[in-house]
């Protein structure tokens, strides 16, 4: 059996059989780790553990160290190693150390086959503390550093040891000399002077090591892709990776960027930014670059009344031409967001040849490459920024405006950072550079829309005034020959008044008029075809029950809360009239059945209680009220009734 075959096995081999070998290679001991059992049992044993994580040598790596001490004989065990991941950050590097000690623990009951006492372990991060000291009985997909989770769930099964994990401070060295610390802290100083240098070394061995596979001892499985472990999970990794296969493969069709130009993109610092942005602002960033964004040449397809042309400069409006048009107000909004830019890179240890040559790159709107570039000092692009441009003019002007720079543009900018010893890492850097080019084109994209959409002066607001001041003038001329008499008051405001009305007011009295010479003209029209013949009524040819006690107009058919029913068409030929004595026209019919007087004529004087002239004009008092009959209606609640909306031809017809 399995057991049988480690019978003759030693600590240190048992220990590196579990997998991990990478963990393993640092070893240091001054004895047989033997003696970490009987310290056990003597309870002088120490555990101590830190990690330690440098963004700006590298945001990939992350490294921890460990010590195992006997207070009473002085042996010690101690190991240190670094891991390169995209997880990778100071939690991960703590938790890593607190893994390591409890596998050597786990070994060692494991080894001897005894239950010995539960060991003392202490940390400087309280975050790991906690998550080691739960039981796990269940590790979710979703939670961050799963990977080692399911480790420590599987030692926990089989170990019947329960460690005590205590909280040390770190970093106490910055405060008081080493001699006067606890055993302790001294031993979490020296855990993080190695996990330091651990992670130095790897940086500068780290195109060695891109070949290692960084497995976790006792794992049993684990997800790679595209040779990157997944220590979370798996699902966005996979939604991404697939993504970016397709649009590989899309650009590629489409003739967008072949191959090896995709390939050099840095699409991960790309998405690093927009993982930060709202959601309608990454759906706008989609629309932008597919091109099926609200501009004239795709709202004109589906709404045939709209323009297809640019509202700042008038030509022919597509994605391309945000960042491109000639409009003099968007050129000098463009001038303001690269001075954005310069601050920014200048702020940014941004190196120097970049902060000469990519504004001016970006000024002359895609109509110059960048190696053809001419400084206005005189000063000539040396070799590699020669080459950094060459990568971006492969790219394109309009995509490094939407954020996709090269990876040779990285590289420039990262060789810099290092040299300069500064915090700023190159994964901030990238995303603070690329939220700068997408600021630049957002806020183009906003200009745009404000001059087309503006309440009062944007384009379409323009145009609609346009369309009224036309229409307007269309009525004047036509004079009041057509206008009903009563209605001839609305010619009596003056043009210069009329047209310094706001739009409301001119819609207002542009219904008025409208409704005013189609109802006279459906009046000409009604009595031209009116029969001649009068209405005759012989009272004694009604029916008893149509003769109603009040003075309600007669009428010829049921009383209005009853609901008419529909008769069905008969084969045979119609009769004459049930009542051959009652003749009643269409004329006639309206009035019999005009029971609230619909169809009364305001007269004369009604009409002078209220001018629909001094509704149209601003009243001299706030209190002034308008009077018909018996009601009265003040100036301000008439406002309230926004006519513009509800007052329309249907309406008024």
């Amino acid at each position: 059996s399995g057991d049988d075959d480690n019978m003759g096995m030693s600590f240190l081999d048992r220990l590196k059989s579990k997998g991990g070998e990478w963990m393993w290679e640092t070893l240091e001991y001054n004895a047989e780790p033997d003696w970490i059992f009987d310290a056990m049992i003597r309870g002088s044993l120490y555990c101590v553990t830190d990690g330690s994580y440098n963004a700006s040598l590298a945001t990939d790596i992350c490294g921890a160290a460990w010590i195992f001490y006997c207070s009473e004989t002085s042996n010690c065990l101690q190991g240190e190693f670094a891991e390169q991941s995209e997880s990778a950050d100071s939690y991960r590097g703590e938790q890593l150390g607190m893994l390591a000690i409890h596998l050597v623990l786990a070994t060692m009951e494991e080894h001897y086959g005894e239950i010995p006492t539960a060991s003392q372990i202490y940390c400087d991060n309280k975050g790991t503390i906690q998550t080691f000291s739960r039981k796990h009985k269940r590790v979710s997909a979703t939670v961050a550093n799963n990977d080692i989770l399911r480790v420590l769930r599987r030692i926990q099964g089989k170990s019947k040891l329960h460690h005590r994990i205590q909280h040390v401070k770190a970093h106490q060295d910055d405060h008081f000399d080493l001699h006067m610390l606890d055993l302790e802290e001294q031993l979490n100083y020296n855990c993080d002077l190695r996990a330091k240098r651990a992670v130095k070394n790897a940086c500068s061995r780290k195109g060695e090591r891109s070949s290692t596979i960084y497995s976790l001892p006792m794992e049993s499985a684990a997800v790679y892709i595209e040779g990157e472990k997944q220590t979370t999970d798996i699902a966005k990794a996979l939604r991404y990776h697939i993504g970016k296969a397709n649009a590989r493969r899309f650009y590629a069709d489409e003739k967008i960027m072949d191959n090896e130009t995709f390939d050099s993109v840095t699409w991960e610092d790309l998405r690093n930014l927009l993982q930060r942005r709202p959601k309608m602002y990454q759906l706008w960033y989609g629309k932008q670059c597919s091109g099926f964004c609200g501009v004239g040449a795709m709202v004109s397809r589906w709404d045939k009344n709209e323009s297809s042309k640019c509202p700042n400069c008038g030509v022919h409006e597509t994605a391309d031409h945000l960042n491109r048009c000639s409009n003099k107000i968007r050129r000098a909004l463009l001038s303001d967001s690269l001075r954005d830019l310069i601050e920014w890179m200048e702020d940014h240890d941004t190196d120097p040849e970049l902060t000469s040559w990519l504004p001016l790159y970006l000024q002359k709107q895609g109509h110059k490459l960048f190696v053809d570039l001419i400084h206005p000092a005189r000063v000539k692009m040396n070799q590699r920024m020669r080459q950094v441009g060459h990568s971006l003019d492969k790219i394109g002007w309009r995509h490094v405006t939407e954020g996709k720079l090269s990876m040779a543009l990285r590289s420039m900018q990262a060789d810099y950072l290092r040299q300069s010893h500064t915090d700023v890492t190159i994964d901030n850097w990238m995303r603070g550079l690329i939220d700068q080019l997408l600021t630049l084109s957002h806020t183009q994209w906003l200009c745009r829309n404000l001059t087309k959409h503006h309440r009062t002066k944007g384009a379409k607001a323009l145009a609609t005034k346009e369309d009224i001041r036309k229409e307007i003038e269309l009525q004047l001329d036509m004079g009041a020959d057509s206008l009903p008499a009563e209605s001839r008051c609305l010619l009596e405001i003056s043009p210069h008044e009329l047209f310094g009305m706001d739009t409301s007011k001119q819609q207002y009295w542009l219904n008025a008029v409208v409704a005013a010479r189609s109802a006279a003209a459906y009046t000409t029209t009604t009595q031209t075809q009116l029969p001649r013949r009068p209405l005759t009524l012989r009272q004694t040819a009604l029916p008893q029950r149509s003769l109603a006690a009040s003075s309600t107009p007669v009428t010829a058919s049921a009383t209005s809360n009853e609901r008419p029913t529909k008769r069905r068409k008969s084969t045979q030929p119609r009769s004459g009239p049930t009542h051959p004595d009652i003749l009643i026209t269409s004329r006639s019919r309206s009035l019999l059945h005009d029971k609230l007087n619909v169809l009364h004529r305001n007269t004369a004087d009604d009409l002078q209680g209220c001018s629909i002239v001094d509704l149209l004009r601003h009243p001299r008092s706030t209190n002034l009220d308008l009077s018909l009959g018996r009601e009265k209606v003040s100036h301000r609640s008439f406002k309230t009734l926004n006519p513009a909306i509800w007052l329309t031809d249907e309406v008024i017809n």
